[in-house]
């Protein structure tokens, strides 16, 4: 008789806790209906699922997410997508960033195929491959997004030869001279199209001219960057490429990163606009032939890679009041303009 009434005892708490269990039920399913946060029994709030979007069960709704995404292509998508890069590019989710980037060079390779006229068509597919370049190099760059850019160069008509040799062959690397990491945090990433080549002098205080030796350079070059970095407080040497009296190219600021070196209200002259400084005070001495040589050689080069008119070879000087790049080496940034 003790196990039966144990067992109906049993019995009966079991009917109480499913009928208390069920009126939690219910009384949850009613605060659901009217939009509140349910409560579970540990006393923490059950969030509700995120919205989705039309488009499959994962499309998870991105607040993130520009309106220029999911867009069919028109030369309107394109043009937004610029405008975007250009207002919110350096400061968007890294993944929409590059995103902007690559639909940006997918777009305009695409147009390429329906280009009537030759230039046109080659003009266009120039763009696509400096995007894709871009785009390779860029360390926030997703698998995903790294592929598709692969595949873009294969579809401009870039070996993989081309897609994995530096911007400028030949140039030596900032390993060579010892260069400093950059600080991202202070740099702006290079969005648009590569339109200007501004050369510059870097007309070191108290050293109107620079060594022909490797270690003459190296040093110089140093005191460059020392001087950006730690007196301006940028994010890196300012200019893309530095060559010296005798004759060398060396990298400087990676091409994935805008320079900082023409100036402008909220550094605007420097966008699309290629670094160059030849090492030493040509106010004061005469360039030597072999960086001058170097010069064109360097200015060819990436007119020819980025489709940078004649004309758009400029000196500091074009930019802003200063004497930059001296007296003696304006007369050859002017020849190089034509």
């Amino acid at each position: 008789m003790e196990h039966s009434k144990g067992t109906g005892r049993a019995q009966g708490r079991g009917m109480t806790g499913r009928k208390h269990a069920l009126g939690l039920w219910a009384a949850g399913l009613g605060l659901a209906i009217l939009g509140l946060p349910i409560l579970g029994l540990g006393g923490c709030a059950v969030r509700p699922r995120p919205t989705l979007q039309h488009g499959g069960p994962d499309a998870i709704a991105d607040p993130a997410k520009p309106r220029w995404a999911g867009q069919p292509l028109t030369w309107e998508k394109l043009d937004s997508i610029e405008q975007w890069l250009t207002d919110q590019g350096h400061r968007a989710d890294p993944f929409w960033r590059v995103e902007a980037e690559l639909q940006l060079a997918e777009g305009r390779l695409a147009f390429a195929a329906d280009a009537t006229e030759e230039e046109s068509a080659h003009r266009r597919r120039t763009r696509a491959r400096t995007g894709f370049l871009r785009i390779r190099s860029d360390p926030e760059a997703s698998p995903s997004q790294l592929r598709r850019a692969t595949s873009g160069l294969t579809g401009a008509g870039t070996t993989a030869r081309e897609a994995s040799a530096p911007a400028v062959e030949g140039a030596l690397p900032r390993s060579r001279w010892g260069a400093r990491r950059p600080n991202p945090g202070r740099l702006t990433r290079a969005t648009s199209t590569w339109s200007y080549i501004t050369v510059h002098h870097s007309a070191l205080e108290g050293a109107p001219s620079v060594g022909t030796s490797e270690a003459d350079a190296v040093e110089a070059l140093r005191t460059v960057q020392r001087s950006h970095m730690d007196g301006r407080r940028y994010g890196d040497v300012g200019y893309h490429f530095l060559i010296d009296p005798a004759g060398r190219i060396w990298q400087g600021r990676d091409l994935a990163w805008q320079g900082a070196h023409a100036g402008g209200t909220g550094g605007r002259n420097n966008v699309g606009n290629i670094g160059i400084c030849l090492l030493g005070n040509f106010d004061e001495v005469r360039p030597t032939r072999a960086a001058l040589g170097a010069l064109d050689d360097l200015a060819a080069n990436l007119k020819s890679r980025f489709s940078i008119p004649h004309s758009n070879v400029v000196a500091h000087s074009d930019w802003k009041g200063t004497v930059c790049p001296g007296r003696y080496l304006l007369p050859h940034v002017r020849q190089l303009a034509r």
